[in-house]
């Protein structure tokens, strides 16, 4: 499946992601508030029965029946999710099994569109996840990821404005917890750079590598693989 927007050349610019556990009691007010009614037995027995599923999706795997496997998922990401337990290991399930499942089964127009599908339940899913912990204000940095992720896939399927959105967010959240000189935020302009870039937004974009260049420069990363991919962004910008 071949890329089908162009993004000049860009190196996106990973953030670094630490663990984000989710404990089982709060996998339990999940199911408790889509299913009223459960007794704590219920729970359990509800979560016994998503990590079979998730079995299954393996044994699918395991049996050469790929494409089989995939439909499954789609059909149970959210019982699949249950029994992944924690964000990072949705995250790490989704990118490393599910996204190169897609690549393989799935041509290009449907394949874009199937890893967007696979971003925005990871967006919401985290998201439900952050409000049953009753702590919004405390941003796991998976989620970062997922909004760099899903920015990125937006752009795959033209979906700009939201692509610009979702960048924009992240933006945001990552300068009310980290301040607007941090790496990761940096970076993040770097990433917000390229898709203004790619939606012909050559003015803003050349602004986000300026301020990502005086933020690498206040970090002594003068020199560094970051440092010297804007100079080059900010070159290119100039011959448009």
């Amino acid at each position: 499946m071949a890329a089908s927007c162009g993004q000049r050349g860009v190196e996106k610019v990973m953030i670094s992601a630490n663990s984000d556990s989710i404990r089982k009691s709060t996998i339990g007010k999940i199911i408790k508030i889509n299913n009223s009614g459960l007794t704590e037995d219920s729970v359990m027995n509800h979560m016994a029965v998503t990590r079979k599923m998730l079995d299954h999706f393996r044994e699918l795997i395991k049996g050469g029946k790929q494409k089989e496997a995939l439909d499954y998922y789609f059909k149970n990401n959210v019982d699949i999710a249950i029994a992944l337990e924690t964000s990072e290991n949705i995250y790490r399930f989704d990118n490393e099994i599910i996204i190169p499942l897609i690549f393989s089964h799935c041509d290009s127009t449907e394949g874009f569109k199937k890893i967007v599908q696979v971003h925005e339940f990871d967006k919401f899913y985290i998201e439900a996840l952050m409000i049953m912990k009753g702590d919004e204000s405390s941003v796991p940095d998976i989620y970062l990821r997922t909004l760099a992720d899903l920015s990125f896939a937006y752009l795959s399927t033209n979906e700009h404005g939201k692509a610009l959105e979702t960048s924009a967010k992240m933006l945001k959240l990552l300068e009310k917890d980290q301040g607007r000189e941090s790496l990761d935020y940096a970076n993040s302009l770097y990433n917000h750079a390229s898709i203004q870039i790619d939606c012909k937004l050559y003015k803003e974009a050349n602004a986000s590598l300026l301020e990502a260049k005086k933020i690498y420069e206040k970090l002594k990363m003068a020199g560094s693989k970051e440092y010297l991919n804007t100079l080059r962004m900010i070159k290119e910008i100039a011959r448009v």
